[in-house]
């Protein structure tokens, strides 16, 4: 199972770079097309919703790896037993927040395709589309937060866990352990 859900993380976190690397191809075409005297309508429009795409289908492998950025003052100075408990607390309150952000953002979604709403920008797209990278995304997320409230519920030692967390920038560290040691570069 572990397995099957790296993997659903990981294909939100390549969704999300294609539509990062998409923001800089609408933005230099757009400088492009500008320079040239041609107008492409839209394209600020796009930009938008594909940051906006990017940014939710990369919640979910950004927590997978403990790589979000936390206020940990209060947590350091707990002990173990309560560091672990608060922890769980804070996932419950994440847990909760981002299944009731994806409810209605899926609400949202298909009231969009069901009454056939269009975006005020020059493009006119059709809303339900840009939505639905949010709602995909958040989905995702809410997913991975459940996830992780079950890990730390059950294995409070787990990467998920408060106990095990020495230094601030452990979820860094244990990203860069799933990433490997940097290739040296081959010579010709």
């Amino acid at each position: 199972m572990r397995v099957v859900l790296r993997g659903i993380y990981t294909g939100g976190a390549v969704l999300a770079c294609v539509f990062l690397a998409s923001i800089a191809v609408l933005v230099v075409l757009q400088v492009a097309t500008r320079m040239l005297g041609i107008h492409i309508r839209g394209l600020l429009d796009y930009a938008t919703y594909a940051m906006v795409a990017s940014v939710f289908l990369g919640i979910a492998h950004t927590l997978s790896l403990d790589a979000h950025i936390r206020v940990r003052l209060l947590l350091d100075v707990l002990p173990a037993r309560a560091r672990s408990g608060a922890e769980i607390i804070c996932l419950l309150i994440g847990s909760s927040i981002m299944v009731y952000f994806s409810y209605y953002a899926a609400v949202l979604t298909y009231e969009s395709w069901q009454f056939n709403f269009r975006a005020m920008g020059s493009a006119a797209t059709p809303l339900w589309i840009p939505q639905l990278g949010m709602t995909v995304g958040a989905a995702l997320g809410a997913l991975a937060f459940v996830d992780a409230l079950v890990v730390a519920w059950r294995w409070p030692q787990s990467p998920y866990g408060a106990s095990d967390r020495g230094t601030e920038s452990a979820g860094i560290e244990r990203a860069a352990a799933v990433a490997g040691p940097p290739v040296a570069p081959r010579e010709l």
